[in-house]
């Protein structure tokens, strides 16, 4: 549970609640419907392994950082090698460059489709 000023929320299952209290011991929903912004990171979905696999499936990355995957496997590949050290150095490098783009973008603060709304409500 956190709080900020009188407010406390906290996380049920896939559930934001939201109450007041003075004491920290006594719980009542907010009197008002005020906005609330929550900013997120959400994970991709992992892709399906097995014996089938699914060629229409897409995935929850953004398009612009899917070369990370690619960037991420060809060091994976090139550093058992000691003669291809350098070239697992050099993937290793676009990898932490997609990473940080990747974390810039995440931190932007971008709206989704879809707009939920908090309302108070007594228990």
């Amino acid at each position: 549970m956190a709080h900020s000023k009188n407010y406390v929320w906290w996380v049920d299952g896939k559930r934001l609640g939201i109450a007041t209290t003075s004491d920290q011991e006594n719980y009542t929903s907010p009197s008002t419907s005020d906005s609330c912004r929550v900013h997120c990171i959400k994970k991709a979905t992992h892709f399906k392994t097995g014996g089938t696999i699914d060629l229409t499936e897409n995935s929850d990355i953004p398009a612009q950082f899917r070369e990370a995957l690619i960037a991420k496997v060809h060091e994976l590949v090139y550093e058992h090698n000691p003669e291809t050290i350098q070239l697992a150095q050099y993937w290793r490098a676009k990898y932490d460059d997609y990473v940080r783009d990747a974390k810039r973008y995440a931190n932007t603060g971008r709206v989704a489709k879809t707009i939920y709304s908090v309302r108070g409500y007594d228990h």
